[in-house]
């Protein structure tokens, strides 16, 4: 699967998780696919980790997208379906969803950049003021 485009993503939480796999589908959402050691699958779109707007709980729990993803290295379908606590393990009809974008993105690595840049700057400041009193 790693050859799909995809890249490994450190475990957030210290679950029983044994890989954890995102995949960019377009300028605001990702694919996220979860593997655990108990062959548990479970998978979502969610908005880039780029993005302030990962941290919120916009989610859309998916199974063939999931599937579409992993179906060379894994040929059966066995996915865990979070809103209705199901196993899917055969898929009857196809539905194309189509996600509305957020109305914002607010990338977050320029925030961050600038916090240090201010806090920098205004460390810089302190001591060249604290030396000129001596």
């Amino acid at each position: 699967m790693k050859n799909k485009a995809s890249k490994p993503q450190p475990l957030p939480f210290p679950r029983v998780k044994k890989y954890s796999l995102r995949r960019i589908l377009s300028d605001a959402w990702e694919l996220h696919v979860r593997l655990y050691d108990n062959g548990f699958i479970d998978a979502e779109i969610e908005v880039r980790r780029e993005f302030m707007e990962h941290l919120t709980p916009r989610r859309l729990n998916v199974v063939y997208e999931a599937f579409e993803f992993y179906k060379d290295v894994y040929d059966r379908l066995h996915i865990w379906y979070a809103p209705t606590r199901e196993w899917i393990t055969s898929i009857i009809d196809h539905f194309h969803v189509k996600l509305r974008e957020p109305d914002t993105l607010t990338p977050w690595k320029p925030i961050v950049l600038g916090i240090v840049v201010a806090g920098l700057f205004t460390y810089a400041l302190s001591r060249l003021v604290k030396g000129g009193e001596q």
